[in-house]
């Protein structure tokens, strides 16, 4: 299974407030078929932010936030 992270490169304000919203294919295959691909559809992603750098995602109805700078976020780990 795959890691999936989402990640911003600036730690210094000002963002704007926004949001984007896109979908993306739900795809999988087996290692013993790596030509075959099934589709179980699209599920839809939703990033919104803040001026003051909070952020939500949500993906697949799955969902998490974080603020800008904070030591406990575990979104992005091994940053570079």
């Amino acid at each position: 299974m795959g890691t999936d992270y989402i990640s911003g490169w600036y730690d210094e304000l000002p963002y704007l407030d926004g949001s984007l919203t896109w979908e993306s294919p739900w795809v999988y295959q087996f290692v013993d078929a790596p030509n075959v691909v099934y589709s179980l559809g699209t599920f839809v992603h939703v990033v919104t932010i803040s001026a003051d750098g909070a952020v939500s995602i949500s993906k697949g109805g799955l969902s998490e936030s974080a603020v800008l700078n904070d030591p406990t976020d575990l979104l992005i780990p091994n940053r570079p």
